[in-house]
């Protein structure tokens, strides 16, 4: 899942670029800076507001995401022998190839 921070970073470079296309386009029409950065500013408050909340909800939503195929097992900080055991036996059920770790446990 994708962290608050990242959100919140893609959206910022997002509207950025956006509100540059927006102001140059928004001042051709208008030839006036004022109307230009009151409608640049509304209209890009509104979709950073948006975009955010939408890149949340959609992090929450697991519906096309592929899943790790070790993410039922718990996480711990050190592995045991045991727990290699478990990942090696998991990994020949699902006839996926397992290499050898290259360090003694």
């Amino acid at each position: 899942m994708e962290t608050s921070k990242r959100s919140l970073t893609k959206a910022i470079t997002w509207s950025i670029s956006g509100a540059l296309i927006l102001g140059v386009v928004s001042y051709l029409v208008t030839r006036n800076l004022k109307t230009m950065t009151g409608i640049t500013t509304i209209y890009y408050l509104a979709r950073f507001i948006l975009y955010y909340c939408h890149e949340r909800i959609w992090g929450m939503i697991f519906w096309g995401r592929s899943r790790h195929p070790l993410e039922h097992l718990q996480v711990k900080s050190d592995l045991t022998s045991e727990d290699h055991k478990i990942i090696h036996s998991f990994f020949e059920k699902q006839n996926l190839i397992v290499k050898q770790p290259e360090y003694q446990i």
